[in-house]
């Protein structure tokens, strides 16, 4: 019969707690779809687009401390948050994406099937950077 330290099994369960919010938001950053784009796009461009990897480095911690903050300070989530303190159209808002995941991914099934890679990407790029910009 083993005899469990309370302090440790507490300190353990606030880590754990702690830990949970910003880890799934890795987790969404990093999938299979990721690494195997990463690893196709390093065979071709080789190290032309580091530059731009450094860049994204910055939101992407960002957003990773941000939930990971939220999460320990309050125990809930973003969208728990947003409801609680603002007006229902700005929740709407924050839900958006959410609702229209659905409609993206049949453009994207479309823009493979059709196989107009290049267009959208130049599109993608321009708009990205007026993203970055604003």
């Amino acid at each position: 019969m083993t005899v469990r330290n309370d302090s440790t099994s507490s300190r353990l369960r606030t880590l754990i707690r702690s830990f949970g919010p910003a880890w799934v938001v890795m987790i969404a950053e990093v999938d299979a779809a990721s690494i195997l784009t990463a690893a196709t796009d390093g065979a071709i461009y080789s190290y032309s687009f580091v530059w731009f990897l450094l860049l994204l480095v910055v939101p992407l911690f960002l957003i990773q401390e941000a939930a990971g903050r939220i999460g320990v300070a309050t125990g809930r989530g973003l969208g728990e948050i947003v409801r609680e303190n603002y007006s229902p159209r700005i929740g709407l808002l924050t839900s958006l994406p959410f609702l229209s995941l659905p409609v993206v991914y049949l453009v994207y099934l479309l823009i493979v099937w059709k196989r107009g890679y290049v267009t959208v990407e130049k599109f993608l790029v321009v708009f990205s950077a007026v993203l970055i910009v604003s």
